[in-house]
């Protein structure tokens, strides 16, 4: 009589088994917590590294099967963690943001990079100038520009990324723009406006240092170019031969007597070959030596040639260098030594003028004419164009075959200040 209801009740028990299942699996299913919830508690912990993988967690919400209200929470969550106190929190939650679908938090995202500018870790520093160079507003430009304040490699990606927007900078950003990006001929055209920021410069490091005393030297401000030799002549010790290149360029466009016996000796007898052909010139450029200078701009180092063709701009008779620098500009396959030679040429204004024109008329290359008259249209040769010249130069545009040169000569006619 009992084998029944045992029977029932084993096969009660058969066929609730799954009920059972379904039903401790919807329990457990209704206790765990959501990811994104519990990643935005996570942003609430004492540890870094936990606060870390709450944003990572965050950052891919977007793509994450949320409700809107879930996708709007973590999108606050990223935001707060924009000003977390670790520096790779930051970062995390700036890439974060950058990769979301829409905009969201753009004036946050660019506060948080401008904090990153200033890390301790150069890593750090180095990606938030890249991702501020995508970032096109004010703010960002602002933040590039603290920037070039920071080391060597920051600086210089910040700079390229300034001057491919275009950033107009004022002030001290400017000159240390100007700088980082080897222009210290730009810092020259202030005159003693820049002074106190170059003066500045001179107590920060090594690369600083060599450009804004080479800015200095070619401002010729005497009282400056005293503090700047004291300065840069520790340099020639250093144990970096791009320092102690530096250096020998920034004595040279110095110009100041008391290094020429460091010169000599650098030359003479430093380990790097490049440092002692630098200082060799450098040495002649203080002694206002061309002839010495014009022999070194044909050796066949092109390292050489390149300091040679700086150091010319430092003397002041350049009239014996005009032709040489025109011959080269005509020859060289290195377009950087090029554009070095044009940079000095500009600097021997109306002298460059007639020998420019002779060797455009005789240069048959279309290339090579097209460089020189390049050449010839820089602001400071063209200063100086008189009447006679101006007749030779619409003579050559009026022959001229070939449409690139045609076209930049005649730009440079219409450039002749009136």
């Amino acid at each position: 009589m009992r084998v029944r209801p045992l029977r029932y009740v084993r096969r009660a028990a058969v066929i609730s088994s799954p009920l059972c299942i379904l039903a401790i699996l919807a329990l457990s299913i209704g206790c765990q917590q959501d990811p994104t919830a519990q990643a935005i508690d996570g942003l609430k912990s004492s540890s870094a590294s936990e606060r870390l993988q709450a944003v990572q967690v965050l950052a891919e919400a977007s793509s994450a099967r949320l409700t809107n209200e879930g996708r709007a929470n973590a999108v606050v969550a990223l935001g707060e963690a924009l000003t977390d106190a670790d520096d790779q929190v930051r970062m995390k939650a700036v890439q974060g943001v950058m990769n979301w679908p829409t905009p969201i938090h753009q004036t946050e995202v660019t506060t948080a990079l401008g904090t990153l500018v200033g890390s301790d870790d150069a890593a750090f520093r180095r990606s938030a100038v890249e991702l501020l160079g995508r970032i096109q507003s004010p703010e960002s430009t602002a933040a590039l520009a603290t920037a070039l304040s920071q080391d060597a490699t920051t600086r210089q990606e910040a700079a390229k990324a300034l001057e491919a927007r275009g950033a107009a900078l004022t002030g001290e950003d400017a000159i240390r723009l100007d700088l980082v990006l080897g222009s210290p001929e730009q810092v020259a055209t202030q005159g003693a406006a820049a002074i106190p920021a170059l003066q500045g410069l001179l107590d920060e490091d090594a690369a600083y240092r060599a450009a804004a005393a080479t800015a200095i030297g070619l401002i010729g401000d005497a009282d400056s170019i005293g503090i700047a030799v004291d300065k840069v002549l520790s340099d020639l010790e250093s144990d970096d031969v791009a320092v102690r290149l530096a250096a020998v360029g920034a004595l040279g466009a110095l110009g100041d007597d008391k290094a020429i016996a460091p010169l000599q000796n650098r030359a003479e007898n430093d380990p790097d070959s490049g440092v002692r052909a630098s200082a060799r010139v450098a040495a002649h450029v203080v002694q206002n030596d061309t002839v010495s200078l014009l022999g070194t701009l044909e050796d066949a180092d092109m390292h050489v040639q390149m300091v040679t063709v700086r150091g010319l701009r430092n003397v002041q008779n350049k009239r014996p260098a005009v032709d040489p620098l025109v011959r080269l500009l005509r020859r060289t396959t290195n377009t950087e030594l090029a554009a070095e030679a044009i940079a000095t040429l500009a600097a021997c204004g109306d002298l460059a003028v007639g020998p420019l024109l002779t060797h455009i008329a005789e240069e048959p290359e279309w290339g090579l004419r097209l460089r020189l008259a390049t050449a010839l249209g820089q602001p400071t040769v063209l200063a100086g164009m008189d009447y006679d010249r101006q007749v030779e130069l619409s003579n050559l545009w009026e022959a001229e075959v070939n449409d690139n040169v045609k076209n930049e000569l005649g730009s440079v006619l219409n450039a002749i200040p009136e």
